[in-house]
């Protein structure tokens, strides 16, 4: 690497670059750790419970894994499984993309809800205890 130096006073100095700047204003770059989402509390709306879905606003896809999102047709994309464990239950499907605002589990939970007799406006909350792994625990109001 050839470096100039230019004369300041008496003394040749070597000239200051945009990296030595950088060094000298900031400390080193380090990649920050992917922030995860770990935690989820959904708010039951009637179509929910009569549905039997769980409807995650589209914000929220960070909580899910990446290839974990398939197509609403059968014929379509299918994307990897995840499990949910609510009470004595375990459902295991893709996440579907039900519109532009909203996606949700392509399994139906009817039954989980039923069974701890969720109302409207009840609390969902949706734990990640794993990569693929989730633990839903209803918590009335």
């Amino acid at each position: 690497m050839i470096v100039q130096y230019r004369r300041v006073g008496r003394r040749f100095c070597p000239p200051i670059t945009r990296k030595w700047w950088a060094e000298k204003r900031c400390p080193p770059y380090k990649a920050e750790k992917q922030i995860i989402m770990q935690t989820r509390e959904i708010e039951l709306i009637l179509s929910s419970i009569t549905n039997g879905r769980i409807y995650f606003p589209t914000t929220d896809a960070k909580f899910f894994p990446a290839d974990s999102f398939g197509d609403r047709t059968r014929e379509g994309h299918k994307g990897n499984p995840v499990t949910f464990k609510a009470g004595s239950f375990m459902f295991t499907d893709h996440i579907r993309i039900s519109s532009g605002i909203r996606f949700s589990p392509k399994c139906y939970f009817k039954k989980y809800l039923v069974s701890v007799g969720a109302k409207p406006s009840d609390i969902l909350k949706v734990t990640r205890t794993s990569e693929r792994e989730y633990l839903i625990e209803h918590f009335p109001l």
